[in-house]
């Protein structure tokens, strides 16, 4: 499954060099820039990653967990970053934390350059697509980025690339225990991104399109899944029904980036123009001090409110901002906010919309190609998964960059396959690297 034995010398020593650099980098990175890489202020957190730190810290020392509110309990955001940030707290001490936090980012991007590979093997059987996947994602200074802020990114990211490459083997090979081991991996994403819990849809749907699925098997290993799911998911479930007497399956964190993507291009000012033509009575919303809950319930029903008056009084536009206009958002720019390295985000940006456009150019490829290659197909199914899932809400590129490493094995797919079509002067249709 990770083995390399079949790789030249040329292959495993890239690989290696390529890997060490970017962890030199990482941890250089970390000790160069240091809190300078933070969103907020710690002193007033005013930002999610400011937030989590708060939230790891109160959580070790008070033994719950709160996000906006240190004396709340709180069930807003999933609990996973806040229990390692608690965890480095103990070791480490508060600062300390901060610091191993990143450092441990540092190396499971280096483990997610190496799954690019991996899963670009899996995908293509070819070694030439596999390294250029791999250094096309080693040069995406966002990686390196991402690395050094305290948000979910990076270790989702790895979870999740971890969980698709284990999925794969699964589907094929039928093998209980890579269905096992995709529960547990789904339960423990799940404390970072609640979106990956219906990632198990992708998998049914790729069990029809095989062929190779009796229901009974189906059955089977859907069950072994959802009491793995359930068994890991359990302690979260219990605790929120103690504490706030409700049944939270994930979080109640949806209102307000629910409230955001109801204005086209997230302009806000047209709530003293055209909301009030519409007839959308802010005032009918109020909004509590400290109370989390209600606040979230006043922002879901105002969203809900503004979504169908905006929809009926300008419906084409309003669609298309919920599909084309969002879609544009997750992806036009690069998670890349602050640089690093003195390297613009306008460099960053160019390197990312070529990427862009080379994995378009690899799924064209893709459905050209007589026969269909299911793994180019799963993992194009959960880049689209993705995308929508954050239609309803605030999409931006924060939210796609996890799956952005699918994104650039598309697109080593795209550049070899334009390297080839160049160097053969055109090719045959039944031969084209997949």
């Amino acid at each position: 499954m990770f083995s390399l034995k079949e790789e030249s010398r040329k292959t495993k020593i890239i690989l290696i060099l390529v890997t060490v650099i970017f962890i030199l980098l990482g941890i250089y990175a970390t000790f160069k820039f240091g809190n300078n890489t933070l969103l907020g202020s710690l002193e007033v957190p005013d930002n999610d990653d400011v937030k989590f730190i708060r939230s790891g810290w109160n959580l070790y020392e008070r033994g719950y967990y709160s996000y906006h509110y240190p004396e709340n309990k709180s069930a807003f955001m999933m609990p996973g970053l806040p229990i390692v940030i608690a965890a480095c707290t103990a070791i480490f001490g508060k600062m300390g934390a901060i610091t191993a936090v990143r450092l441990i980012q540092v190396f499971l991007q280096a483990i997610s350059l190496l799954l690019v590979f991996f899963m670009a093997k899996k995908v293509f059987k070819n070694s030439s697509i596999s390294l250029v996947a791999f250094i096309l994602d080693a040069l995406y200074l966002p990686n390196l980025w991402a690395s050094q802020l305290i948000l979910t990114e990076t270790i989702f990211k790895t979870l999740l690339l971890l969980l698709i490459y284990v999925t794969m083997y699964a589907i094929e090979t039928k093998k209980t225990m890579y269905y096992v081991i995709g529960g547990v991996l789904l339960g423990v994403s799940s404390y970072f991104r609640p979106q990956v819990a219906l990632l198990p849809v992708l998998v049914l749907i790729m069990w029809i399109i095989s062929r190779r699925y009796k229901f009974s098997e189906m059955v089977k290993f859907a069950s072994i899944v959802i009491v793995i799911f359930i068994a890991i998911m359990a302690p979260w479930w219990i605790r929120n029904y103690v504490a706030f007497d409700k049944v939270i399956l994930f979080t109640y964190a949806t209102g307000n980036p629910m409230l955001q993507g109801t204005y086209i291009n997230y302009d806000q000012s047209v709530k003293d123009t055209t909301d009030i033509e519409y007839g959308i009575d802010h005032d009918k919303f109020p909004y509590y001090d400290r109370d989390e809950f209600k606040n979230n319930e006043t922002e879901v029903a105002l969203s809900k409110e503004r979504f169908w008056k905006v929809l009926k009084n300008e419906p084409l536009r309003y669609i298309g901002w919920y599909t084309i206009g969002k879609t544009a958002h997750n992806w036009i720019k690069p998670f890349y906010w602050v640089e690093i390295y003195n390297i613009s985000l306008n460099t960053v940006l160019v390197y990312h919309r070529i990427l862009l456009i080379s994995a378009i150019i690899g799924f064209i490829f893709y459905l050209y190609k007589r026969g269909r290659n299911l793994n180019f197909l799963f993992i194009s199914m959960i880049i689209l998964y993705f995308n929508c899932v954050y239609l309803p809400f605030y999409a931006f590129s924060r939210y796609m960059y996890p799956v952005t490493s699918l994104m650039i094995i598309l697109a080593a797919y795209g550049i070899y396959m334009v390297y080839k079509l160049i160097r053969n002067n055109g090719f045959d249709k039944t031969n084209m690297g997949i």
